[in-house]
């Protein structure tokens, strides 16, 4: 299931503001690798990062990236 298609990116063409790209809500797992700079969430931000440098949206130097992702909520087990 490819989730690249849910990934919003807010405008970063006028100056250097931070660029922001929402992930949505991901397994628990994803989101800790994540944070450790490993997993398959971070290759998905780095592929959207340079699209967006390839479609001219945002330049080569753009120093600040923010990535918002929400972890899943947890099933509850009954056993």
């Amino acid at each position: 299931m490819d989730q690249t298609k849910n990934i919003a990116v807010a405008d970063n063409k006028i100056d250097n503001s931070p660029l922001i790209i929402d992930i949505g809500k991901q397994s628990r797992k994803s989101v800790r690798s994540l944070r450790k700079g490993k997993g398959k969430l971070l290759g998905k931000v780095d592929t959207q990062i340079q699209r967006l440098v390839q479609m001219g949206e945002i330049n080569n130097d753009a120093q600040t990236v923010i990535v918002v992702v929400s972890p899943k909520k947890k099933r509850l087990s009954w056993f």
